[in-house]
């Protein structure tokens, strides 16, 4: 398999791939936190806010239905515990062997340089790393053609080819 995440997911493909070798043949993921810094806790807030009041609630709602409450505050609540700097996937990140890429926006609201530091010091991967100038937290949505590129780059050092 080639995964493909986005946030926690992009994270949740990178660890697929250190637990799974023999199956994961490449991750591409799209702002994944794979570390904590400070200043990514304390945007936390901005997410609470729109969850609150700017209108993530009912966009999450489309995907989630009844759940998005209990979803939401499931992800938001760790996050944005000051203590959540400690954690990092560091471990699991260096047994990866599988090409990974790994695209952040430059201008992601809850931050991306840690996971993007994190990625570099630990990999023992093929890692591809981008920061995309202009995008936010959806690399997948405001930079697509960078985001496919990067997939079929992952899909073809994995040996599968990967149809747009």
């Amino acid at each position: 398999a080639v995964i493909f995440g986005h946030s926690d997911g992009g994270a949740m493909g990178i660890l697929a791939a250190a637990a799974h070798p023999h199956v994961v043949r490449g991750v591409c993921a799209c702002s994944p936190t794979v570390a904590l810094d400070l200043p990514m806790v304390q945007a936390m807030s901005s997410a609470r806010r729109a969850f609150e009041h700017g209108g993530l609630r009912e966009r999450l709602a489309r995907h989630h239905g009844d759940k998005t409450d209990a979803m939401f505050w499931a992800w938001y609540e760790p996050w944005a515990d000051e203590t959540a700097i400690e954690w990092s996937m560091a471990a699991q990140v260096a047994e990866v062997r599988c090409p990974v890429a790994a695209l952040f926006g430059q201008d992601d609201e809850y931050g991306w340089r840690a996971s993007a530091r994190l990625l570099v010091e630990h990999a023992g991967m093929p890692l591809e790393v981008s920061a995309l100038p202009g995008v936010g937290h959806d690399p997948q949505h405001r930079a697509r053609a960078r985001v496919l590129d990067a997939l079929g780059r992952v899909g073809t050092a994995a040996g599968i080819d990967i149809k747009r």
